[in-house]
Parts: structure tokens; C-alpha cells; sequence
């Protein structure tokens, strides 16, 4: 289903080139790249003997109970610097400000169940990403339409999303599923939760939303009634004002349930890394003079993507956070438009969050 004509330049894909890694003993990608086996962390001497512990956590694979597997390959340690990550430890290193907002939890958003996720893959786990939320539309005739836009939820009562996803003429958002992964089946395993279904209350589309620019990109969802938080729904963080900038070519991550590389829309929610893109160059790229300072860009590179379906969705970043030893997740951007889905050289282009979280936070108090 297509929303209007300004849906079809939401081109994005959700596909990627990664091998996914979740039973024990089977085949695994490291986070360096290399194909590899998902064994026992004791019996991968180049991991546990690493001194590298943003890389032993990035590698866990899977657990057996509480024990977890490793995807051990050749080096315990990043190859590269794509991976953008901060230490926040006793020594301060790098202190992040908190949003001043008695409205958003700072300290447990952003954290998975399980929260040891290597970005590799391209389905997500059941528990992954559980802030992702599939939104519903009906048409003009009532009639109930299918999941064509995602949001992120941002704290019990609100979910955050693109304005395009919220001023089709003839399709209206009326409510959200939250916990879901496969929109075709509730619950999606033994162990998972029934998906949350609540309606929308209220939408705030930002007020100069230019739908010719596609400037201030952004709207926020009031749910009917506050969301019960599980190991399957929960909130992402905002970033903070001091929260550093990403560097060129350092991976985010994208997700949702839009097209596949084969052009078609998938049931599963998939996710995808995808490299930072400065504005310069993307304006570049794009030849397009409406990368401005409310927008960042990720992508250009063969069959990593978002598309037409994952519009408002969440563009991502995760951190080590030291004192705690956990991987928490921030949103540095919203899902907006893009040229091609997937095409070598074509970024995509998303809102910049950080420009907008006082805009958020205002239009979330005491709602």
C-alpha cells in the first residue's frame, strides 16, 4: 500500500549483506567482519583473554542459560574504528548531561533484555530493539489498512515519528503495536509477550513542517493510555546535548519492517547497519539543496538500507556504558526520504533527533 505520492519517495530498504547469529555452535559474523563459530565464551582464548571489553560484549552470539557464546574468530579486538562507542565510567571519561525532563527515564532507556546484541544480521531477535513500534492506518471508508510507518516509543505514553507518517489524505494513523516483531503472528514464540495494541490520541505534527523542503520532519504519537513496560516493550533514549557528534563512516543502525531488497515488504522486523554520512557530503551525493542542519544522513552502500514502510522509524547508535557494563542505544535520527533504496552512493536521509529534544520534551509535559 502506498500513503500518497509523498509516501513514494520514502525509498528505503532494510536489507543487508551480514549472516545472523543465534544458535549455539552455528555459523556467526564477528564484529570485525569475519565468519566465524558461535561457541562457548571459555572456549575462545582470543576473547576472554582480551582486554577489549566493548568487543567481548559486541561478540556474544547467544547464551545457554546465563552462560554466553561467542562469535570467535580470529582477534579479540576492533579492527577498525567504525564502531562509535563511548566509555562512561568512574574515571569520566565522557559524563552525558541528563535532558532536563521528569517525563523521559534516562537511566534504564535504551537497554535490551538481553542487551548483549551484536548488530549483525538481518532479522532482529524477538526482544531486540524493543522501543520499535509498527503503526496502523485505516482509510477513508474506516476500513483497518496495513503497518506502513514505524515510530519509536520514547517513554509510557508517547512514541516518536516522521510528520509525513501523520498527514496522508487518504490514511489516518489510529493506533500502534507495540512488542511486535512478526505482524503476522501474536505472540511471536512460546516465550514472548501478546503484542500491546493501543489507539492514538493525539497527534503533534512539529508546526513548520515543510512537506516541500521536508524540513522539521518530525510528529509525536499520545497514546489513549500509558504502555506497560517489558523485556519486549521498552523506551530508547534521547540524546543529550553533550552526547559527541558521529564520525564519518562510524555504523548506526536502522530497523523496521519497509522493503526487502527484493521488493518486498517484510512481516519480520529487520535492521541493518548503515555508515554516518557528513551533510556535505550527502548534499553531494543527493545533489540536493535540502540537507540543512535538522537532517543527518546515513547509508550509500550496496543493499544496506531503510524503505518505503520504515518511514519514522528509529536511526540508532549504541554506547558502552562502563559502570554498569551494558550496551545502551540513543536515537540520533527519524527515517525521512532518500533517493534509492539501497544504491551505491545514495544516502539516506533522516531528522536530527538532537535538534528537536526540546521540542519534544515540551510537548510531552504533563501529557
Amino acid at each position: 500500500m502506498v500513503l500518497s505520492m509523498d509516501f513514494k519517495l520514502i525509498v528505503f530498504s532494510i536489507s543487508v549483506l551480514y549472516v545472523h547469529a543465534a544458535e549455539l555452535n552455528g555459523t556467526c559474523i564477528t564484529p570485525n567482519g569475519e565468519k566465524a563459530k558461535c561457541i562457548p565464551f571459555y572456549s575462545c582464548p582470543v576473547i576472554y583473554k582480551s582486554t577489549d571489553e566493548i568487543f567481548k560484549h559486541m561478540s556474544i552470539c547467544a547464551k545457554d542459560g546465563e552462560a554466553p557464546y561467542i562469535c570467535c574468530g580470529e582477534v579479540g579486538i576492533f579492527l577498525d574504528d567504525s564502531i562509535d562507542t563511548i566509555f562512561v565510567d568512574e574515571d569520566e571519561t565522557i559524563i552525558l548531561k541528563e535532558i532536563d525532563s521528569t517525563d523521559l527515564n534516562q537511566t534504564d532507556c535504551g537497554i535490551h533484555a538481553s542487551n548483549e546484541r551484536i548488530v549483525n544480521g538481518e532479522y532482529t531477535a524477538y526482544d531486540e530493539f524493543p522501543w520499535m513500534v509498527a503503526i496502523v492506518y485505516k482509510n477513508k471508508q474506516n476500513e483497518e489498512a496495513s503497518v506502513e510507518c514505524g515510530g519509536s516509543l520514547i517513554n509510557k505514553r508517547f512514541v516518536l515519528t516522521s510528520a509525513r507518517c501523520c498527514l496522508s489524505y487518504e490514511f489516518k494513523p489510529i493506533e500502534v503495536r507495540l512488542g511486535e516483531w512478526n505482524l503476522t503472528s501474536d505472540p511471536d514464540c512460546s516465550e514472548c509477550d501478546p503484542v500491546q495494541v493501543v489507539k492514538i490520541s493525539k497527534i503533534i505534527v512539529h508546526g513548520n513542517y515543510s512537506s516541500l523542503n521536508r524540513n522539521n520532519d518530525i510528529a509525536l504519537l499520545r497514546l489513549e493510555e500509558d504502555v506497560e513496560f517489558t523485556d519486549f516493550i521498552h523506551p530508547i533514549c534521547l540524546p543529550p546535548e553533550n552526547l559527541p557528534y558521529p564520525k564519518e563512516g562510524s555504523d548506526l543502525v536502522v530497523s523496521g519492517w519497509g522493503t526487502t531488497n527484493e521488493d518486498i515488504k517484510s512481516d519480520i522486523k529487520l535492521k541493518a547497519r548503515v555508515p554516518f554520512v557528513s551533510n556535505e557530503k550527502c548534499q553531494e551525493a543527493l545533489n540536493n539543496s535540502d540537507i540543512h542542519s535538522n537532517t543527518i544522513c546515513a547509508g550509500g552502500v550496496d543493499g544496506r538500507d531503510a524503505c518505503q514502510g520504515d518511514a519514522g522509524g528509529p536511526l540508532m547508535r549504541w554506547f558502552f556504558y562502563a559502570a554498569e557494563s551494558r550496551i545502551q542505544w540513543y536515537q540520533e535520527g527519524i527515517v525521512s526520504y532518500g533517493a534509492d533504496c539501497g544504491r551505491v552512493g545514495y544516502p539516506g536521509v533522516y531528522t536530527k533527533v538532537r535538534e528537536y529534544v526540546s521540542w519534544i520534551v515540551e510537548n510531552i509535559k504533563n501529557k
